[in-house]
């Protein structure tokens, strides 16, 4: 699993005058119809995102409002299902929707440029689509645990 920004079988531009192969563009050019692009998408919740206070980064919990119209999780959110996993080439005027990318960082960056919620979407972006109606943040473990082994006996 990772952001869908990096599974994305298309080009990524962040911000506009910068844009790069993604990891998944890269996958799916090289193993063609092996290669299985998933995005996973939420309509509301929590989760975990680096945020920039005062130029320095803070691990955070932000807070993720319901979808705007016109956007794919709103569009899913009408199907109500609390998950939901559809072909992503089913989906109606998908290049006409928005939607939400989650990535590291939320809110401005170090550099000042503000991460938008919204993106546009492009036709073969993905293969398919998960989408949890509501997620809550990662519990970060703050101690490590030794690892132990069952006894042998």
């Amino acid at each position: 699993m990772a952001h869908n920004v990096h599974i994305s079988k298309t080009r990524y531009d962040y911000p506009s005058n910068y844009s790069y192969k993604t990891s998944g563009q890269f996958l799916s050019e090289n193993m063609r119809e092996k290669h299985i692009s998933i995005a996973q998408t939420t309509n509301n919740g929590y989760f975990n995102a680096w945020k920039y206070i005062k130029q320095q980064p803070v691990f955070s919990v932000c807070k993720l409002k319901e979808a705007q119209r016109n956007s794919l999780e709103k569009y899913l959110s009408k199907h109500n299902y609390k998950i939901l996993i559809c072909d992503y080439s089913s989906i109606p005027r998908v290049n006409k929707m928005t939607y939400t990318v989650i990535g590291h960082t939320y809110g401005k960056t170090n550099m000042n440029y503000k991460v938008k919620r919204y993106q546009k979407l492009k036709e073969g972006k993905f293969d398919y689509v998960i989408y949890f109606e509501s997620t809550k943040q990662s519990s970060i473990l703050k101690k490590s645990i030794p690892l132990t082994t069952p006894n042998q006996n």
